[in-house]
């Protein structure tokens, strides 16, 4: 059900007044009222990810005042790359807008791609192309490229990727190898702003991101709580690693704290608790504060549809957010 309104309510490929957008909005609510569901989070319940994020989609682009057209000409090779260069130019502030002077805007992405071979570019226009540019980007934004400037070390030759495939927990996370670069910042920026726009864009991302980064991308880094039960939830096995640590005897638990810089008193608890925060906020915590900037940059993050509660739950399910953009 939730895939055929996608179609009704998105269906144009060209861009939607605030308008037409306020009076499908209205509609979608007045069938909600309908069927009884107004208020009770029925529908946030019953609905997959997808169902979700199309109703919040909605009522954000109408929230805006209606869609603004992102225009990109991008390589396949290097498509977050050409359009996180591209962009500024194209009228788009990421991590400027939304919550503080700037109000938010709806871009809808109409990707034009460079013939690598033929030169040239190629024709074509639509949802198509602009589902292809979103998992080209996510791709790019999770191997090695030579556009995110990425080295290791901070510098601005290397090629590392932004995020990295844990295998234990079947999912990317933050490249914790990386150093704080100026230049690294702006594209975590910008890879934050690519995820709320494939929400906006219907246009899911083909990666599946970590459950903790994605509850840390709707709560905020201040808000998150990291916790040994999120950490065994996104990692096992470094959560089981942290847990033998905890239940050491208390003299080797006493050496472990001091060696990892805690006091020699630290419970087991206490250990958790700490381990828990490292892996998951600290050890990557500008990262995370980057990406954030950037998806509360494109959509507001409290949009709650007036009679529709149909934001994700907690964990679990918040998480599949992430299951494709």
């Amino acid at each position: 059900v939730a895939s055929l309104l996608g179609l009704a309510l998105f269906g144009r490929v060209t861009l939607e007044s605030g308008p037409a957008l306020a009076s499908k909005a209205r509609a979608v609510g007045d069938a909600v009222d309908a069927l009884g569901l107004a208020g009770c989070g029925a529908l946030g319940a019953c609905l997959e990810p997808g169902g979700r994020a199309a109703f919040a989609a909605l009522q954000h682009a109408a929230q805006c005042g209606g869609e603004r057209k992102l225009p990109l000409t991008v390589r396949r090779s290097a498509a977050f790359s050409d359009a996180l260069e591209q962009a500024p130019a194209a009228g788009l502030a990421v991590g400027g807008g939304g919550g503080g002077e700037a109000p938010w805007a709806c871009f809808k992405v109409f990707p034009s791609f460079v013939d690598e071979h033929g030169g040239g570019i190629e024709a074509g226009e639509g949802h198509g192309p602009r589902k292809e540019f979103f998992e080209l980007a996510a791709a790019e934004m999770c191997r090695t490229s030579s556009g995110t400037g990425g080295s290791a070390d901070g510098g601005t030759g290397g090629s590392a990727p932004l995020f990295v495939y844990n295998r234990s927990a079947g999912c990317f996370w933050y490249n914790a190898a990386l150093q704080p670069a100026a230049q690294l910042r702006e594209a975590y920026r910008f890879a934050g702003w690519l995820l709320s726009a494939s929400v906006l864009n219907r246009c899911p991302l083909a990666v599946r991101l970590a459950p903790p980064l994605c509850e840390q991308l709707l709560v905020g880094v201040d808000v998150y709580s990291p916790s040994l039960e999120a950490l065994r939830w996104y990692d096992p096995e470094a959560a089981a690693s942290v847990a033998r640590g905890a239940s050491l005897p208390r003299e080797q638990l006493a050496a472990l704290a001091e060696m990892e810089g805690l006091p020699a008193e630290t419970s087991g608890e206490a250990y958790a608790a700490a381990a828990a925060a490292s892996l998951l906020v600290g050890d990557v915590e500008w990262q995370a504060r980057a990406l954030a900037e950037g998806f509360q940059s494109g959509i507001d993050v409290r949009v709650r549809p007036s009679r529709m509660q149909v934001a994700p739950p907690p964990s679990p399910r918040v998480a599949r957010l992430c299951e494709g953009g």
